[in-house]
């Protein structure tokens, strides 16, 4: 369309300054308490080459009442700056929070669930259990829109439909039990919205925030459904990299990382059909699967060793082994220990769902026993302090310790219940012996699976 005429307001085009053209007033100026005469007019003039002018009625968004969206926008907002404590904010879940302001009042499946999660937030920062509280209308109006959109818009997905979609996957960790499958089908919902927009649709930085946050929740459920993940696809390769170019809160070791444990699926369902129906497989097909997880134990060792060679994170990591007794020491620490404490807890984990496959695979020996024994005391001893980042801080610990748990003798087992229990204390996760085994058993082709098809 050649010579359009931007809608913005007049304010920010005397600022020289991009315009969001929201109505009544933009996100500017209501940010800088300026005075906002709105989007110039609904209608937009365009001359098209050789041909006259015309004029042409732009689509109109029908927003909610300006006083319900303001209300909803200004309660995120001191939501966000009001929470000081590292391990309640709600950053902790994504970069997609930083973006949420400004999307309020466009899509009534956003506005819904955003007011599901923040009263659920509420409730836990009363230290009420929001799952006996919960109101659940605002949850179920969600799902009601999300439906609608899906149903009406299919492929053409709006990103705040799916933003909508990833917030109650978040609302379920205050209000379900991560036994049920609640979380694991929202999860699993977002990751196919979001495959079925492809790489090329995701262009906007609101776009990539949702990829970005929901990045390793692609991977997770991929593992627990066992189903090929769709990262791995070299189209998705380009989109990776503008992650860790883009993205400021991605930590690049752990985002490799995870990529890495991207390949899990088959290999875990290739295993456990091995473990439970062995005589169905030729010497061939073994040696080839055993090749599979030599070569996953080999990426797997790279991107530890990528971690190690890090000169600061090798000063964290003694931090953690090293600290006294009190919690607080980790919290006094840099923002960045909370980062690698992420990261090392993750290439510790890796190693051990190696060396299990290996193991069930009858390719384990001595070297592997004391190496996969090694990263569960380091999982188990660095647990202790990680208290200063409960409970949203350490949501990756529901797969790190449940990993440990499985290789860990009892006493230890034991322990690590403990431990577990007390991070989530105030969340209705419920990760007790049988759960922790369940979930080693999924991730790592063992005999049990969590989350059947």
């Amino acid at each position: 369309m050649v010579g359009a005429k931007s809608l913005g307001c007049a304010t920010c085009k005397k600022r020289k300054i991009k315009c969001d053209e929201r109505f009544p007033i933009c996100l500017n100026c209501e940010r800088g308490n300026r005075d906002c005469p709105g989007p110039k007019s609904r209608f937009v003039q365009f001359v098209k080459p050789g041909a006259e002018m015309h004029m042409v009625q732009t689509q109109f968004v029908e927003f909610p009442s300006s006083s319900s969206s303001e209300l909803l926008q200004l309660e995120l907002v001191e939501r966000m700056r009001n929470v000081t404590q590292e391990g309640y904010k709600l950053t902790q879940f994504g970069a997609l929070f930083t973006y949420l302001p400004a999307r309020i009042g466009i899509n009534a499946a956003l506005d819904a669930a955003v007011r599901a999660l923040l009263e659920s937030h509420r409730l836990m920062l009363l230290h009420k259990t929001a799952y006996q509280t919960k109101d659940v209308r605002h949850y179920a109006q969600a799902l009601t829109y999300i439906r609608n959109d899906l149903d009406e818009l299919r492929s053409k997905t709006p990103s705040e439909t799916v933003c909508a979609a990833l917030i109650l996957a978040l609302y379920e960790l205050f209000n379900e039990d991560v036994r049920k499958k609640a979380w694991v089908a929202h999860a699993g919902g977002v990751s196919a919205l979001i495959k079925s927009w492809g790489p090329d649709h995701i262009a906007t930085e609101f776009d990539l925030s949702i990829f970005a946050s929901h990045y390793g929740s692609i991977i997770i459920t991929s593992i627990l459904r066992e189903e090929d993940c769709f990262l791995l696809s070299p189209e998705w390769e380009p989109l990776r990299d503008k992650c860790l170019r883009y993205t400021t809160n991605i930590e690049p070791y752990s985002f490799r990382l995870l990529t890495a444990l991207a390949s899990l699926p088959s290999l875990v369902r290739d295993v456990r059909v091995l473990s439970t129906e062995g005589h169905g497989f030729t010497s061939d097909q073994r040696r080839i699967l055993s090749l599979k997880a030599r070569l996953f134990k080999a990426e797997i060792a790279q991107q530890c060793h990528e971690l190690l060679v890090d000169a600061n994170a090798l000063l964290t990591l003694n931090k953690l082994m090293n600290a006294g007794e009190s919690p607080t020491d980790i919290a006094a620490a840099t923002h960045k220990d909370q980062k690698y404490a992420f990261r090392f807890h993750l290439s510790w984990a890796a190693i051990i769902i190696a060396n299990t496959l290996l193991t069930r695979l009858g390719a384990g020996d001595s070297a592997v026993s004391n190496e996969t024994q090694e990263a569960a005391r380091n999982i188990s001893n660095s647990t202790r302090y990680l208290r200063a980042f409960k409970p949203f801080g350490v949501l990756w610990t529901t797969l790190t310790v449940a990993v440990a748990y499985g290789v860990s003798p009892p006493e230890q087992q034991s322990w690590l219940v403990g431990e577990i229990q007390g991070l989530f204390d105030q969340l209705p996760i419920r990760l007790g012996a049988m759960s922790m085994k369940y979930a080693f058993e999924s991730v790592t082709g063992g005999p049990v699976k969590l989350y059947p098809s």
